[in-house]
């Protein structure tokens, strides 16, 4: 049974001694494979005639797993002629919408910046100008674009599924007309960034319902984590990547939002400790560049707090810190993995509720007690867990409450750490050519790299999850680290 039905055209039946002959009606079942409600909480009905025009627009609000499917019904007014009518379908999560300026077809691959509108088409009800405000986002959006034919006294179904692989991929309507064309109007089906012809379709008067697939898309479980291990397996999801909520100058805006999919991956409980780091030497591990040292006690300046020492002297339990991009990857690959691409490390930071936490925990601020952060100066003025907690890095013990729900530790506070990508805009080509699977900046040679994570020295915003931070590839920082992810779950 639906919960909701949507009822695009209604018909006013008069008094008869007869029964009207059936109109030519089709009933639309819409179906989704993204989760709801992280995911999937909107869908926008836009209809056109056959000819193109411009003449229904819904946009309902369905965040609740029992609205779907979605049926809905269009009809032929007609009785003695048949026509047909273009379904355009758009899911999209609360919030993600552009101000509407007319049909901005985009096909993405060398950028991300939204394409400039001439504001067509316009929808026009009883001569009113009735065009809506926004339009759903194309990168948060799964946007399906159908031909239904209606022929008179025939009544059927017709299901649509709105796949997740299409995620960003806009339908085209046209070559260049702002309606749809026959012959030329394209549309994603199941391929992320292919588009099919749209050919018209006939309803089926025993089309049946099939199983919802609701939340199918990019689910990928964890398996049972071995005794011992050192990792946390991250469940392979789609997520937003980014947020409209944050900006941190001058560092990159975490914009635009794009809806991706993410296989599933491990990462490293802890940060690489100096003990593991001196554990990799040993087994023969040869870093391209050796970290900063500090041989004596931790100083009273931020450079004088990297935690290796050529020999032990009391801080085996320490992150590693002072290791430049080549020499943190390296090790990674050393030990099985790599670095976590921005995407990884940013799914694996903000599990802490349905959709995007803005820290790994939830979106309760942090404190003092329950993250390493904030103990250092800022613009001469004492770090603000300085005066409470003193000065630098502590042991990857503390911070008790910094702790992801799958178990990771310290990604919002502690050390910052290295990611693969080169620190690019969102909207820049390297991440437009990226596919929504697994999708990352990479740009061989690249001098600045993305660093993600809070860390000692660091303000409270930087803590976000979404927060995006560059710095040189060479720098040898105190406070930057690094943490692996691994394909498939290492060895304890």
């Amino acid at each position: 049974m639906r919960r909701r039905a949507a009822s695009l055209a209604l018909l006013a039946l008069g008094c008869s001694g007869e029964a009207p002959a059936p109109l030519g009606e089709a009933i639309v079942e819409v179906d989704t494979n993204l989760p709801v409600p992280s995911i999937a909480q909107r869908l926008r009905i836009d209809l056109y005639a056959a000819d193109g025009g411009w003449f229904e627009s819904r946009d309902l609000a369905l965040p609740d797993p029992r609205d779907w499917p979605l049926s809905f019904s269009v009809y032929n007014p007609s009785d003695d002629r048949a026509t047909a009518v273009w379904i355009r379908l758009r899911v999209y999560p609360e919030g993600g919408v552009r101000t509407y300026a007319g049909e901005r077809f985009s096909d993405w691959g060398s950028s991300l910046a939204e394409a400039e509108g001439d504001g067509l088409p316009r929808l026009a009800i009883d001569g009113r100008d009735q065009t809506p405000s926004d339009e759903p986002q194309p990168l948060l959006s799964v946007d399906r674009l159908l031909l239904v034919e209606l022929t008179p006294g025939r009544r059927g179904r017709l299901g649509v599924l709105l796949d997740g692989a299409c995620a960003g991929t806009m339908a085209k309507l046209s070559e260049g007309a702002p309606r749809p064309v026959l012959g030329e109007a394209e549309s994603c089906v199941a391929e992320a960034g292919r588009r099919d012809p749209v050919r018209p379709e006939r309803p089926r008067a025993s089309e049946p319902l099939a199983k919802s697939q609701l939340g199918t898309f990019a689910q990928e479980p964890c398996p049972a984590p071995r005794p011992g291990s050192t990792t946390a397996c991250i469940p392979g999801a789609a997520i937003v990547l980014g947020t409209q909520d944050l900006f941190l100058a001058p560092e990159l805006a975490p914009t635009p939002e794009r809806l991706i999919a993410l296989r599933r991956f491990w990462l490293d409980r802890n940060e690489i400790s100096v003990s593991r780091y001196r554990a990799a030497i040993d087994s023969g591990f040869e870093p391209p560049v050796p970290p900063n040292t500090r041989e004596g006690e931790l100083g009273g300046k931020i450079a004088e707090n990297c935690t290796f020492s050529d020999s032990p002297i009391g801080r085996e339990e320490y992150a590693l810190s002072c290791i430049d991009w080549r020499s943190a990857r390296a090790l990674c690959q050393f030990l099985g993995g790599d670095l976590p691409t921005e995407a990884q490390w940013e799914h694996a930071a903000s599990r802490g509720n349905t959709r995007g936490s803005r820290y790994p925990w939830g979106n309760n601020a942090p404190t003092c007690t329950n993250a390493v952060f904030g103990r250092a100066p800022l613009s001469g003025f004492p770090g603000v867990c300085e005066v409470e907690a003193g000065f630098g890095p502590r042991e990857l013990s503390e911070g008790p409450g910094d702790v992801s729900p799958d178990g990771v530790h310290g990604l919002a506070g502690g050390l910052a750490e290295w990611c693969l990508d080169a620190y690019q805009p969102y909207a820049a080509e390297c991440w437009g050519r990226s596919p929504n699977l697994d999708p990352g900046c990479f740009i061989e040679g690249a001098k600045t790299r993305s660093v993600r994570g809070g860390s000692w020295a660091a303000p409270t915003p930087l803590m976000r999850s979404q927060a995006r931070v560059g710095a040189p590839a060479q720098n040898r920082v105190a406070f930057i680290g690094v943490r692996c992810a691994y394909a498939t779950e290492p060895a304890p």
